[in-house]
């Protein structure tokens, strides 16, 4: 989804996160030419759920790799 969303942004992270640790409500939503919902985050994320950073490369093509 990176692509489709953050294009235009540079230097992003992916992360790995442990939902037990998050404590803010996970609510898995619908995206809009997506079949499949996609979990929203509704509060702040704790660093101790941040399990692992990685940063996205992009290809020749300006798409993300990891």
């Amino acid at each position: 989804m990176a692509n489709a969303f953050y294009a235009d942004h540079a230097g992003p992270l992916l992360l790995t996160l442990d939902p037990e640790r998050i404590g803010a409500d996970i609510r898995w939503e619908p995206v809009p030419g997506h079949a499949d919902p996609f979990p929203h985050i509704y509060g702040p994320i704790p660093v101790a759920a941040v399990l692992r950073a990685v940063p996205l490369d992009r290809d020749p093509a300006g798409r993300f790799t990891c």
